[in-house]
């Protein structure tokens, strides 16, 4: 065999090995990203479930409908009385919502593992109309292109 024939056969070995060094770093690379993001939304569900946080204004809301008119919750949640969360802690719970969906907007978080832990009080915040109305009021774009995002599917649906 001569040298020329070596040179290329270990040019195609090396060319091979680069191909799978690619392939493995691309690999590790979106496994690190997928930790990174499960990090992430472990830390949200513990901020927003296990700490005392968001617990008031999360409570109130879980009783509209049941032992709380919509109307008293509002009067609750954008009030300063003594035992009422107040309009800060209303303003943080929407806030911390505002954060999920930006870092949606920016794919640091998947929209499904979102979904699959606070789907219910984003839709709680579509569903409520004095909610709802606060949102658009105040300017949580995050929360209103979240909004418009939502009723297009709905409407696509019934089309």
């Amino acid at each position: 065999m001569s040298a020329e024939v070596i040179r290329n056969y270990a040019q195609a070995a090396f060319a091979i090995a680069g191909v799978f060094g690619i392939l493995f770093g691309f690999v590790q690379y979106r496994r690190s990203v997928r930790t990174d993001e499960s990090e992430l939304i472990y830390k949200l569900f513990v901020s927003f479930y296990e700490t005392d946080h968001h617990e008031t204004v999360r409570q109130l809301i879980d009783q509209i409908g049941h032992s709380v008119s919509e109307e008293e919750a509002e009067r609750i949640l954008t009030g300063t009385g003594p035992g009422q969360p107040g309009e800060k802690e209303f303003v943080n719970y929407l806030n911390f919502f505002e954060f999920i969906l930006g870092l949606i907007e920016r794919k640091r978080l998947r929209r499904k593992d979102v979904d699959w832990i606070f789907d219910y009080y984003i839709t709680t915040v579509f569903t409520t109309a004095f909610i709802r109305a606060y949102v658009f009021k105040y300017g949580f774009e995050c929360l209103q292109r979240e909004f418009e995002r939502r009723e297009n599917i709905r409407v696509r649906r019934r089309s």
